[in-house]
């Protein structure tokens, strides 16, 4: 009976979005077709604050506009209702919570309607788009819904529908990996999928969904939303934007907790993660779970500094009760495996993989400066002594700066330097197969940032990212610069991308990749001239204008070195990007 309890609780993390899927459609005809009947009134609350909204309400904290103290390493947040209402594009956006109906405690509101288009020319590209995949050719995804609270139960509704032309391009030269022909084939072995399918297709999805119970800055429910941690803008070490929420139990704070010796903010979660059609042919299990912790802490003794951490686990999704428990309780297990308690063999080795990484950001409003930085590990170490020698097993780390400047006509300039490193370490081939008595003499590696040799399908949902954007262990660094105005926005930036490094280092594990890398590049090339390098130079506007609309506009070009890891196979890509938001009374963002 405890597994047949179980196995209902685990089929609805897989049956509930294909039952939700009609009435997801439904849901937004209709919140359309009646949105289209109400009076054009600039008002809105924000209960989902997408990226650039995001950034922006960043830089009023960072140039002393705001008193808000959010500390932004625990996302999704709201801000409090004083910087809402002050906001600069408050002519335009007056950022109040007048409800589309209300009884009562009982409050409803529509969201307004979001329509975004996207076109590839050569390549698959986007970034922190959620459950949008941007494939080759034209993509879009149509986005509304309705919020509705009850003292304190609170339900959110917010899906996305959508159509991806899926456009034929090379796959590469390589043979088909991960059972698959549309998986990443030069990459280890991770669900990350390159195309899906042969064909156009459309798609539905819960989005940033959720139901839960809110009181005094206290959350408990079950959600959807996709979740962001760490305080970089753009290319976090764990969670981002970049792929699809998954289905999740979670109890943390959705905005700070005071208390006399500072904020604290945290989000402590267990769910599912899908593979994608495109892998190992989906056989076995086909979710993972995903266990996590993420906690920070503003001290009130230490303006505008904040410190955190987080650590997550990954593994086959339990099938048994006891299985649950079994996962639930590593959360607070020693970091180092010896502190680990042994199982009826003796053995202290589990099929989980284990992330963790501490964090820190610093605001300076009087200079109107901000430094941020995090420190992440892979895998435990085996002792403290093994710690001390080798700190930086499979290690990855960011860091970044941002400057703010006032502009005459109540413009707020915002630049921002932000680098992050997941390439491994030399040292990670002092793991792996070398500790094995069949093996040891041979090199090994256990894995890289986002991969290892124990969770197959990586730090993915649904053939995804779920963390930074350009996949297991890469690099990249970003130059950004924003101007935001009262009638909008305009942005540049500039980023290269390294992508996995790891794979032409001749190694027992992944040395079938460097020998399928050599055979396709001639005999005198050199190790270093096959780096798979990307640059990226991006422009976009967002422009608030008459009837309440708001219009925003992309344009990234690339240049893509050495693509799929072949000497002087070199492309151009260029991204488009079109979203219009109709602004509505009471309507939520």
């Amino acid at each position: 009976m405890k597994s047949l309890g179980f196995s209902k609780i685990k089929a609805l993390f897989i049956l509930i979005p294909y039952a939700m899927k009609s009435y997801l459609r439904f849901l937004l005809l209709t919140m359309l077709l009646l949105n289209c009947t109400r009076s054009f009134v600039y008002a809105q609350t924000l209960h989902s604050i997408d990226i650039h909204s995001d950034y922006h309400y960043r830089l009023l904290q960072i140039s002393g506009k705001s008193q808000d103290n959010i500390s932004f390493t625990v996302r999704p947040v709201e801000p409090e209702p004083a910087l809402v209402n002050e906001h600069p594009w408050g002519q335009f956006v007056r950022y109040t919570s007048n409800p589309n109906w209300k009884l009562g405690t009982f409050k409803s509101s529509f969201f307004e309607p979001t329509f975004t288009n996207t076109y590839n020319t050569t390549l698959p590209r986007g970034l922190n788009d959620g459950v949008l995949w941007q494939g080759r050719g034209y993509n879009t995804a149509l986005s509304t819904g309705i919020y509705t609270s009850y003292g304190i139960l609170h339900l959110k509704l917010k899906p996305v529908v959508g159509y991806t032309q899926n456009a034929q391009f090379d796959l590469g030269r390589y043979p088909e990996s991960n059972g698959s022909p549309y998986n990443y084939r030069i990459r280890p072995q991770i669900d990350l999928v390159q195309r899906f399918g042969n064909k156009s297709y459309t798609w539905s999805d819960l989005g940033d969904s959720f139901i839960a119970l809110r009181y005094r800055g206290w959350n408990a429910g079950v959600s959807n939303q996709r979740i962001w941690s760490g305080p970089t803008t753009t290319y976090p070490l764990l969670f981002s934007y970049q792929g699809p929420g998954f289905i999740h139990a979670t109890v943390g704070s959705y905005r700070p907790l005071h208390t006399p010796i500072g904020n604290f903010e945290f989000n402590y979660f267990y769910g599912g993660l899908k593979k994608s059609e495109y892998f190992q042919n989906r056989l076995g299990n086909r979710l993972t779970s995903m266990h996590a912790l993420i906690l920070a802490y503003s001290p009130s003794f230490v303006k505008g500094f904040t410190i955190g951490g987080q650590r997550l686990y990954m593994e086959t999704f339990p099938t048994e009760m006891s299985d649950l428990n079994r996962h639930l309780s590593k959360m607070f297990n020693p970091f180092v495996r010896d502190g680990l308690k042994p199982d009826e063999t003796g053995s202290t080795w589990d099929p989980d993989n284990q992330m963790a990484a501490m964090f820190f950001r610093w605001v300076f409003p009087k200079d109107a400066f901000e430094i941020y930085g995090e420190y992440g590990r892979n895998d435990h170490n085996q002792n403290l002594r093994d710690f001390r020698m080798q700190p930086d097993h499979v290690r990855a780390f960011t860091f970044g700066v941002i400057k703010t400047y006032e502009t005459r006509n109540e413009g707020l300039i915002g630049v921002n330097l932000e680098m992050i490193q997941t390439e491994s370490t030399r040292n990670a081939f002092t793991r792996g197969l070398g500790n094995l008595p069949t093996s040891p003499n041979q090199l090994g590696l256990l894995g890289s940032w986002y991969t290892h040799i124990m969770q197959t399908v990586g730090f993915t949902n649904k053939g995804q990212m779920i963390g930074s954007g350009f996949g297991p262990g890469g690099n990249a660094q970003l130059f950004q610069m924003d101007y935001f105005y009262p009638q909008g926005k305009w942005g540049v930036s500039l980023t290269r991308i390294e992508y996995h490094n790891t794979l032409i280092d001749n190694t027992s594990i992944t040395r079938n990749y460097y020998e399928l890398i050599m055979s396709q590049n001639p005999e005198d090339t050199q190790r270093w001239e096959l780096r798979n390098t990307e640059f990226v130079l991006a422009v976009d506007h967002t422009r608030m204008m008459k009837y309440g609309v708001e219009m925003a506009v992309a344009v990234d070009l690339s240049r893509i070195l050495n693509h799929q890891y072949v000497r002087g196979n070199d492309l151009w890509n260029l991204r488009m990007e079109l979203v219009l938001r109709k602004r509505l009374k009471g309507g939520l963002r």
